[in-house]
């Protein structure tokens, strides 16, 4: 409960200036970072049990699972609207079936529109962080190069889907005023 009660605190646009700096430090990477550049390894906590405070949880997002998912479904038009008229941005298309679990646009400065973003409180995550071939623990078994794959790691941005409808249209107006600013993308 602690953990979950920090987790929500420290992403409030209140709090999440300063959650994002010390995470640029790396002070907060046990508890963020999934994944060690040159290691290829599970989770520490892959075979954990969950708590039954997690279970709990659990069993109140699956009573809720339609709900929750018509309104990422609904968030996602909404952001595919707002932001449709940016050219600074590529857009995911909006597909039949889709949980929108995230929604994953792509800019040019993938870092650089994340920290204009967090400076103004608003969280933007990183869906994919890495290339595989890329890395390092499995860069000897690629002989040939990914553009594409590596594009993607570099460029697609986590807009969040657990908010209402207006700091919907919020973070869209923030985004979009961000990427037609004077900054170069």
């Amino acid at each position: 409960m602690i953990y979950f009660f920090l987790a929500n605190a420290s992403l409030s646009p209140f709090f999440y200036k300063f959650t994002y700096k010390i995470k640029e430090k790396g002070l907060i990477d046990n508890f963020v970072k999934y994944y060690e550049e040159d290691k290829i390894d599970m989770p520490r906590d892959f075979l954990q049990n969950m708590t039954s405070t997690e279970a709990k949880v659990g069993i109140k997002q699956i009573r809720k699972y339609k709900s929750i998912v018509q309104k990422r479904r609904k968030l996602a038009l909404l952001y595919n609207e707002c932001l449709k008229d940016c050219p600074k941005i590529i857009l995911p298309k909006i597909t039949c079936g889709s949980t929108y679990t995230y929604y994953s646009p792509r800019v040019k400065n993938r870092k650089k529109v994340i920290y204009l973003m967090a400076k103004k409180g608003i969280e933007l995550g990183h869906v994919i962080e890495y290339s595989i071939p890329y890395m390092k623990s499995y860069a000897s078994n690629f002989d040939q190069i990914y553009p594409n794959s590596f594009n993607y790691a570099n460029s697609v941005i986590n807009l969040p889907m657990h908010i209402s409808e207006k700091e919907c249209i919020y973070i869209a107006s923030e985004l979009k005023t961000i990427l037609n600013s004077k900054y170069k993308y």
